[in-house]
């Protein structure tokens, strides 16, 4: 089942800037993936917003971040 693409059901006149990133983003998967980075991303821009954090911003210490979120979720594993 062939679905439209995510970034036509969004009138992009009223998108963020973190909101257009979101869509150019998850328009790069589909299906279960594109399901799941929607859900976390969700989480995360909820989260931010409670904080009053700009989402696109990244902070330093992990120490703050959001209950299962990893401290440090922009490294990739033994590149340090």
């Amino acid at each position: 089942m062939q679905t439209a693409p995510l970034s036509s059901a969004l009138p992009t006149a009223r998108l963020t800037p973190a909101q257009m990133a979101l869509v150019g983003f998850l328009s790069r998967y589909q299906g279960g993936t594109q399901a799941l980075y929607a859900r976390h991303l969700r989480c995360w821009f909820q989260w931010c917003e409670d904080q009053g954090l700009d989402p696109l911003m990244r902070c330093r210490s992990g120490a703050s971040a959001p209950r299962g979120l990893p401290r440090d979720a922009g490294s990739v594993h033994g590149s340090r």
